[in-house]
């Protein structure tokens, strides 16, 4: 399945859709930060849409406000896109209020199809461990240098002290069908 980049309009019309019919989004199932959806948009491939509810550790860590919350973690994919490139999907972040009128973030991103490192290294054994751990630690690695970047120590303290401890986990991982990896989490 093919990439399709969301535009700042499309990110705004999927997130004014999912607040006003949050029911017509399909399979959801929650996460330690929220509830994520997958759905389809105009035809094109499915996108994942993660909302960030209000007692998550993004809220208690980056501010109480779904503005500072989405604009903390926008500006830390920022600088991420500049290391990982394309092996970072695309991702929009914003703010609004959910059905109970509660601040939340949405995170938008297309669906990549393919197991998860996690996944892999349980099913296919010892040489997948091992390039599951090659890959989980030189992905750290490039998120370490990140952090030596100029641009990382302009972003605000609470920032850069909410995302200096992210790992790339296996689960954020996944391997398409044709071999490439994309980070969906971090």
């Amino acid at each position: 399945m093919g990439e399709i980049p969301i535009s700042p309009e499309e990110s705004a019309k999927i997130a004014s859709d999912y607040l006003g019919s949050p029911e017509k989004f399909r399979d959801p199932f929650s996460s330690r930060e929220g509830t994520i959806y997958h759905f389809l948009w105009g035809g094109k491939p499915s996108y994942i849409l993660k909302e960030i509810k209000p007692d998550s550790q993004p809220f208690k860590k980056l501010g109480k406000k779904a503005e500072e919350v989405a604009a903390g973690m926008q500006a830390v994919y920022d600088l991420a896109k500049k290391y990982f490139g394309d092996e970072l999907v695309p991702m929009s972040f914003i703010p609004g209020k959910n059905d109970a009128g509660e601040e939340s973030v949405l995170v938008i991103h297309p669906e990549i199809v393919g197991p998860t490192l996690e996944e892999l290294a349980q099913t296919e054994g010892e040489a997948t461990q091992f390039e599951r751990f090659l890959t989980l630690d030189s992905f750290q690695r490039t998120w370490e240098e990140m952090k030596r970047d100029r641009d990382w120590k302009k972003l605000p303290r609470h920032v850069r002290h909410y995302f200096s401890a992210c790992d790339i986990f296996g689960t954020g991982v996944v391997k398409t069908e044709n071999g490439e990896l994309r980070i969906i989490d971090f």
